[in-house]
């Protein structure tokens, strides 16, 4: 049991990072009874749901393919996040709840299933190529909250299982 408890400990220490520096958390930000990142133009990069905490970024990165980052490049929402609002049952990628090709999560409501989502596609450089790939570990830290986060300079959410704790995390390249 003791051994059990410590290779938990060891396995999350070992796997926390610090907040990137173009990150945010917002505590309850409410927009048509769903929880969105508060900032205008902020896409969702982590959560904690329990707590009802986002990790926010109004920051993305694009990187080459080898993995180099080049540019950042803000982003601009072109459209009201209001009309983006995505039943989980509706649209499904990965085995989870997700927004549709070329979006971004802006807000979550577990109870009522809802995704906002966000048009991020517009705002990358011509020629990138969205990545998509399922996290269950990553965490982040920011000041005294730990919370699960998609990993790497410029990702942000995509989908998510709440029960499983995944994410599909995004990032253009």
């Amino acid at each position: 049991m003791v051994a059990r408890i410590l290779a938990a400990l060891l396995f999350s220490v070992a796997f926390v990072q610090p907040a990137p520096a173009e990150t945010f958390v917002d505590g309850g930000t409410q927009m048509s009874s769903t929880h969105v990142c508060g900032r205008s133009n902020a896409v969702m990069k982590g959560a904690h749901v329990g707590k009802n905490l986002f990790l926010c970024t109004d920051q993305l990165i694009w990187t080459s393919a080898s993995g180099i980052a080049t540019a950042w490049f803000p982003v601009y929402i072109q459209s009201d996040v209001k009309s983006n609002y995505y039943n989980g049952s509706k649209y499904q990628s990965h085995g989870m709840a997700a927004c549709p090709p070329g979006f971004a999560m802006a807000g979550f409501n577990e109870r009522l299933n809802i995704l906002a989502c966000v048009d991020v596609a517009r705002s990358a450089p011509s020629g990138a190529k969205l990545q998509q790939w399922v996290d269950g570990h990553t965490q982040f830290r920011t000041g005294s909250v730990t919370m699960h986060a998609c990993p790497g300079d410029g990702s942000f959410m995509v989908g998510i299982h709440v029960g499983k704790n995944l994410f599909l995390c995004g990032r253009y390249q």
